[in-house]
């Protein structure tokens, strides 16, 4: 068809990357059939909350995601999705750990004590079709990118903080959210540190 056609372009989007903490450590004490029982409800709800924003799911990769707001259609609105879409996910997280918590099963009490960390950034990015005739796969790639998934595995650095945030989508965003700042990130390739913002705290 003619979608393996479509040309890449620069634009403006906003990256958000979700990771599973703790799950190698579930994953040595479970079944192959309870890890994909648990992946299985724990995407559903992820993707949920992303759709449900205006999100649109870019990839799987192990036990974390990829997902793109203003991509696949322009959104003005974009950064204040992706925020939602990140709280929204760890209200879904925090109602699936309750369940797990109160189940006969032991693996599944062992799972609930698993925590997400999301990274968020805003920037331009080459969004389109990348890869071989066999198997395109409609992404975005670029700095903007990258730096989205440096905040999400800075979050294994800060035990309280489950979300951060980049000072180009918190300026954004910063009158529809209780932002509070957090740390100062170097990136290579960048002299100044990024400022960075976590939004609300982990509920207990």
């Amino acid at each position: 068809g003619n979608s393996a056609g479509l040309s890449s372009q620069r634009k403006k989007v906003t990256i958000l990357f979700a990771d599973v903490r703790g799950f190698t450590n579930f994953s040595e004490q479970s079944s192959p059939e309870q890890i994909a029982s648990f992946l299985n409800q724990y995407f559903e709800k992820m993707i949920e909350a992303i759709f449900n924003n205006h999100g649109h799911l870019n990839k799987f990769m192990g036990d974390g995601l990829m997902a793109l707001f203003g991509a696949l259609r322009d959104d003005e609105f974009q950064e204040e999705h992706a925020v939602q879409a990140a709280i929204d996910m760890r209200t879904a997280l925090a109602a699936l750990k309750s369940g797990w918590a109160a189940s006969e099963d032991a693996a599944e009490r062992t799972i609930s004590l698993l925590e997400i960390g999301i990274g968020i950034n805003t920037g331009l990015a080459v969004v389109g079709n990348i890869g071989s005739k066999k198997r395109m796969e409609y992404t975005a790639i670029g700095d903007a990118v990258n730096l989205a998934s440096r905040l999400e595995q800075c979050t294994r650095d800060y035990p309280d903080v489950d979300i951060l945030v980049s000072e180009y989508t918190y300026v954004a965003t910063r009158s529809r959210f209780p932002f509070q700042p957090a740390a100062e990130i170097a990136v290579k390739g960048k002299s100044e540190k990024i400022r960075t913002y976590t939004v609300g705290g982990i509920s207990p």
